[in-house]
């Protein structure tokens, strides 16, 4: 029987990085406030390799603390170029259904930025009154 070699023996390092670990969960981990040696544990991998995912996206510390700071600020500029980045006539084309559902969402996210309300939370508080007043 033939001695094993080395590479047959060698086990292989269960934290070693996995080439199927996407750098969105290791970016949600950290943007979760999980540093990089809970983001390893969590994901079963190193930190070393952690630390390398992050560098071949160019994703640093600070990068990503500014990002979590000024999160708001960085969708609300997004939403602007997405915004204006189609006319009238570009949401006179989309189907009946897609412009529906524009409609609702511009509307409740409208009702937010106001500070209104956007369910009908005392419509259906008034509803369990009135059936409790029914017992």
């Amino acid at each position: 029987m033939a001695e094993p070699t080395e590479k047959t023996t060698r086990k292989k390092d269960p934290r070693k990085a996995p080439k199927h670990t996407p750098i969105k969960r290791i970016v949600a981990q950290l943007a979760a406030g999980n540093n990089k040696t809970q983001v390893a544990k969590n994901l079963n991998v190193s930190p070393n390799a952690v630390g390398q995912m992050l560098k071949r996206y160019g994703i640093t510390d600070k990068h990503l603390e500014s990002f979590k700071i000024n999160r708001a600020d960085i969708f609300a500029g997004l939403q602007e170029t997405v915004a204006g980045s189609f006319s009238r006539a570009d949401i006179k084309k989309a189907s009946v259904r897609d412009r529906t559902i524009l409609l609702g969402t511009l509307y409740d996210k409208e009702r937010l930025e106001r500070g209104q309300s956007t369910q009908n939370i005392a419509v259906r508080m008034a509803s369990a009154v009135l059936e409790s007043d029914e017992d």
